[in-house]
């Protein structure tokens, strides 16, 4: 409190009062008061408008926090779903499907988070109109929440259309296996039929020959030469069966080579070297066997699982009188070892 020199004024909390009669100016009392009374609405008013404005903030954000969630959410759900749709359609073989759905998880999700981006750039705009600065932080955040729920999202339907692939092409091979099993169990079914086939028509083959074995040589000349027709004409039909029943691995070992090429000479009785053939694809060293039929007799070319030295073996038998082996016994002689079988009388 200052007073003047002479006494007719006086400064309070900054403001000069003159001196009345009675005290201080009483107007001037008011009017400072009312001015005061301004200042402080003013200052109020205007503490209650920043106070809605950084409620809005804080509501905005906590709605684009709730907003981002559920979108996440039911980005996941979305994705599993789909994940679930492409096993089931797995199954049936339909594996470029998995990849198109993927692209559109990861479309749709984008998308979810464009939008969400969109919105939450409206609303920080709006903000920002009002609120200046705090605007600008709102959308960031929700930029930023949308970035990490688009990046969440794909990582998410990735994961899922990976695993989804993943059980498809295991689904597929076990298919493929499973097929390539029936179609050799089927090929060996009509093999040992085709095999009590030929026993049939050899009996046939035998008592046709019995038949016409009459005094006329001519006659038993000719009815030879038919049965051997016979006989060669169901090999020819044999040996297209038995490469039916090595096709399905023959895409797997088409490239190699056949270890042994077992000859026979012209004449030989076509059953028994049909019986060695089946003795030999039941052998667990032996991969598979193939018929060649030429004019100069048959050939049967053996592809090994486990390298052993098949003359040996071939001696065995009972149907074989002898086993010739052209070449040398090294292990370093081209593919395919060639040797010379001859049947017994009676095989």
């Amino acid at each position: 409190m200052n007073k003047d020199v002479n006494g007719r004024s006086i400064t309070l909390l900054g403001q000069q009062f003159n001196i009345v009669k009675n005290g201080l100016s009483e107007a001037e009392v008011v009017k400072f008061i009312t001015e005061l009374t301004e200042k402080h609405d003013a200052l109020a008013q205007r503490q209650s408008h920043l106070s809605s404005l950084t409620r809005l903030a804080e509501r905005t954000v906590v709605e684009a926090e709730n907003l981002s969630e559920n979108i996440k959410r039911e980005a996941t759900e979305k994705a599993n779903a789909e994940a679930a749709h492409i096993i089931a359609e797995a199954k049936t073989g339909a594996a470029q499907i998995y990849e198109k759905k993927g692209i559109e998880i990861v479309a749709r999700a984008t998308e979810e988070a464009e939008t969400i981006k969109a919105s939450a750039k409206k609303q920080a705009e709006a903000i920002k109109a009002s609120a200046g600065g705090q605007a600008e932080a709102v959308k960031a955040s929700a930029m930023e929440q949308a970035e990490a729920i688009k990046a969440s999202a794909t990582e998410q339907a990735e994961v899922s259309r990976t695993a989804a692939l993943e059980e498809a092409q295991l689904m597929l091979a076990r298919e493929k296996e499973k097929s390539r099993i029936e179609v050799k169990e089927m090929a060996q079914r009509a093999y040992k039929q085709l095999l009590l086939d030929i026993e049939n028509i050899k009996g046939q083959v035998a008592s046709f020959e019995t038949d016409i074995d009459q005094p006329m040589a001519s006659s038993t000349e000719g009815s030879a030469e038919v049965a051997a027709e016979i006989r060669y004409a169901m090999l020819d039909e044999f040996s297209g069966i038995a490469q039916t029943r090595d096709h399905g691995d023959a895409g797997e070992k088409s490239a190699l080579e056949p270890d042994w090429a077992l000859e026979f000479p012209p004449g030989t009785d076509i059953m028994g070297a049909l019986e060695i053939v089946n003795h030999l694809d039941k052998m667990p060293q032996i991969e598979k066997t193939e018929i060649i039929t030429k004019d100069n007799g048959l050939t049967v070319v053996v592809f090994m699982r486990e390298d052993i030295h098949l003359p040996d073996v071939l001696a065995a038998f009972p149907q074989v009188a002898q086993v010739k082996h052209n070449g040398t016994s090294g292990s370093n002689q081209l593919k395919p070892r060639k040797v010379s079988l001859f049947l017994s009388a009676k095989s």
